[in-house]
C-alpha cells in the first residue's frame, strides 16, 4: 500500500525539444555532484543512458531498472559494450505495481531516483507512486523528465503530489 513520503520530487517539463533521457544527462553533466557519492536508481531505464551517466559522475551505487525482461537483457548488453557492467546493476524486471517495503529490501532505498518518460500514462500513476514510495527515503531526490502530450498527462504529476513535494525545474515546449 502507498504511504506518504517526505521526499521531494522534481519534475522537468523540458523534454519537448530533446529526447527525455538527455534532460537528465544534461543535468548530470552540468551538476555532476548530484550523483557523486550517492546511490542512484533509474526507473524505466530503457537504454540506460541516465544510469551510465550517473555512474560516470561518481555515484557509489547505480541500479538501472526496467519492467520489461527484454529491455533488461538488452540493457546488460549496452552496459557491457560501454565497459560499465561493473558500475551499473540491472535487477530482474521491476514491476512498479508490485513494489513494496518487503520487495524494496532487495534493492533498498536510494539517495537519487531518476526517470525519463515514465509519467505519460495516467493509468500507471499509482504504480509509479508505489515504486517511488518503496525505494525513497525522506531525503531522496526524485528527478522525473515529463513531456506533456495532452492535458490528461498532468494526472500523473498530480498523483505524485499526493506523496511528494513537487517542484518544477524547467518548462519548455508544450
Amino acid at each position: 500500500s502507498l504511504s506518504r513520503a517526505r521526499a521531494k520530487a522534481w519534475v522537468s517539463r523540458s523534454t519537448a525539444q530533446c529526447p527525455w533521457t538527455s534532460t537528465h544527462t544534461a543535468r548530470l553533466a552540468a551538476e555532476p555532484g548530484l550523483c557523486k557519492g550517492k546511490t542512484v536508481l533509474e526507473l524505466g531505464a530503457g537504454c540506460g543512458l541516465v544510469a551510465m551517466t550517473a555512474a560516470l559522475c561518481g555515484a557509489t551505487r547505480v541500479v538501472a531498472s526496467d519492467g520489461d525482461e527484454g529491455s533488461c537483457a538488452h540493457l546488460e548488453d549496452i552496459l557491457a559494450a560501454n565497459g560499465l557492467r561493473e558500475k551499473v546493476t540491472v535487477p530482474p524486471p521491476l514491476r512498479w505495481e508490485a513494489a513494496s517495503a518487503e520487495s524494496a529490501k532487495t534493492l533498498g532505498a536510494f539517495d537519487v531516483i531518476m526517470g525519463a518518460d515514465v509519467t505519460y500514462n495516467p493509468a500507471n500513476a499509482d504504480a509509479l507512486c508505489n515504486a517511488l514510495v518503496a525505494h525513497a527515503s525522506p531525503s531522496t531526490k526524485i528527478l522525473l523528465a515529463h513531456k506533456r502530450r495532452q492535458p490528461a498527462d498532468d494526472a500523473t504529476i498530480k498523483r505524485l503530489g499526493d506523496f511528494f513535494s513537487i517542484k518544477t525545474l524547467a518548462t519548455g515546449g508544450s
